[in-house]
């Protein structure tokens, strides 16, 4: 008889059958089977960071509750084939549960050496796992003599039960691991979409391919079978920092095409989120019932933050269209008629334009204007809507606009090289606060950004307006150079001095932004 030498083979963990059965023996077995229960779930749950190196302790269950059987069968006389047969089971259970715990080492060590820090294919993990596992097996009962008819079929039947039921579909799954592997179409940690199935591949075993959906924080397991016959796309592929969202939006046919171009590819600037805002293409896609149908392509780092960025552009679209004096058409049937529908929208700009003269004439700077004069602001200049994140002024920009918020919060940002993204938060502005007077007043550029923090509606004065006001009411501008010196005087704590010298230096500056305006 020709015997397999292997280190393994050597060891005789239980020692003999009387050993086994003595009262102190199986208390210990007892107790350490009682252990493996709570370490076992422990590494299942993984509550803690280093759950995950605690290995698979089931076979090492299996082969201390084989031996229990087997002492227990001794100290009852029961000696025979039961007996015997349990502790050949607890022999060859424990040699597998450490050729288990060997290859999860090494599986561990491959991860750790990986650039990715993801862990190599479960795939190859199992076949070696069974193939070095089916060797012990068979050379443990060669050397013991028992590999005749009835040990090769116990040793056929532990395969089948590995492999499992439906040995083609089996096979056919192991065919497709291969092919996935040898091909590398996808591999762990990539973002793949598989017969209309999207998510993260988390795990690929002979059998079946397990995809992460981060949506619903659940696991997808498609049969490796089906692989092979449904189109795969890899998000990941060829780079893993740049992933494309496509955002579909119709616009209504008033609105030019070279308009409504420029204004989607307006929508991903200054994005947190979207690193490189000049690769965004818009596109005209088609012309529908009832609007012009575009796409707009850009590109995200992070594919967990498709959905999130999604949607903040998509805003930004609704509100950018909204600000233009358009909306999103959609199909309607509008039983109403053109005069209840002119009525309609004339009660509604008679109310916005309240608002606007209820939250002007609560604001100190407004003091020296007249109610017509406040009227005739809330009639130019439109109140505008801004989306969270939107930035409603750039430091920087010379002029322009002054902004009284009529609802939501803002944040307001200077320019911090150390801070994430080049700027940080000095204050917030509410319901009722006034932002970018100084500029449109005196024509100087920005020196702060001021960034919507969730849904805000402002009301915008504009510069032409202001040269209206001040045409007819030329001492208005004397007065707001004082409320203007008083709020920065209280803010800087200015001396006399300090404050006159500012209140000159501001009425200059107005000035030349007015002086053509005012000599004429």
């Amino acid at each position: 008889m020709i015997l397999f030498p292997t280190p393994v083979l050597a060891l005789q963990p239980f020692g003999s059958a009387s050993a086994i059965a003595q009262p102190g023996t199986l208390l210990l077995l007892l107790v350490l089977l009682l252990i493996t229960i709570p370490l076992e779930r422990e590494r299942q749950r993984r509550r803690h960071r280093l759950s995950h190196l605690l290995p698979s302790l089931r076979l090492f269950r299996v082969a201390i509750a084989a031996a229990l059987l087997g002492g227990a069968l001794t100290s009852l006389n029961m000696a025979g084939g039961w007996q015997q047969w349990a502790l050949l089971v607890a022999l060859l259970s424990l040699y597998v549960a450490c050729i288990d715990l060997v290859i999860g080492f090494v599986w561990q060590l491959l991860a750790l050496s990986r650039k990715d820090s993801t862990p190599a294919p479960r795939f190859f993990k199992d076949l070696l796992f069974v193939g070095a596992s089916f060797a012990v097996i068979t050379a443990e009962l060669y050397q013991r003599g028992m590999l005749n008819t009835i040990g090769t079929a116990a040793v056929l039947s532990v395969l089948a039960f590995i492999v499992g039921p439906g040995s083609a579909t089996q096979l056919q799954n192991i065919s497709s691991a291969l092919t996935v592997q040898v091909e590398r179409q996808f591999e762990i940690g990539d973002w793949v979409e598989i017969d209309g199935q999207q998510g993260r591949v988390d795990n690929i075993s002979w059998n079946s391919t397990y995809l992460y959906d981060d949506i619903f924080d659940r696991y997808v397991v498609l049969p490796n079978a089906t692989i092979d016959k449904v189109r795969i796309i890899n998000y990941s592929r060829p780079s893993r920092t740049d992933f494309g969202l496509e955002v579909l939006v119709g616009l209504p046919y008033e609105m030019a095409p070279a308009h409504a171009l420029r204004l989607l590819r307006s929508a991903v600037q200054h994005h947190p989120q979207i690193p490189q805002p000049e690769r965004a293409r818009a596109f005209l896609k088609g012309f529908g019932g009832s609007s012009i149908d575009y796409a707009l392509h850009f590109f995200v780092p992070d594919f967990l933050l498709r959905h999130e960025v999604a949607t903040d552009v998509s805003s930004r679209i609704w509100y950018a269209v909204r600000r233009e004096g358009f909306s999103i058409p959609f199909p309607i049937v509008d039983l109403r008629t053109p005069r209840s529908s002119q009525g309609l929208i004339e009660a509604e700009l008679a109310e916005a334009q309240r608002r606007s003269f209820v939250s002007l004439r609560a604001i100190e700077l407004f003091a020296s204007l007249s109610d017509r004069e406040l009227e005739l602001i809330a009639q130019e200049d439109p109140v505008l809507e801004f989306a969270p994140g939107e930035v409603i002024i750039r430091r920087g920009d010379r002029g322009g606009s002054m902004y009284v918020i009529q609802d939501g919060d803002c944040a307001v940002l200077l320019h911090d090289p150390a801070a994430p993204g080049g700027e940080s938060e000095i204050s917030r502005l509410h319901r009722g606060d006034i932002f970018g007077e100084a500029a449109a007043l005196t024509n100087d550029e920005r020196t702060a950004t001021v960034r919507a923090l969730n849904h805000v509606s402002v009301q915008e004065i504009s510069h032409a307006t202001i040269e209206q006001i001040f045409l007819t009411n030329q001492s208005a501008m004397q007065e707001f150079a004082a409320v203007m010196t008083r709020r920065e005087a209280e803010r800087c704590a200015f001396t006399p001095a300090q404050k006159d010298t500012y209140e000159t230096g501001l009425m200059q500056r107005m000035f030349q932004a007015f002086g053509r305006m005012l000599q004429a």
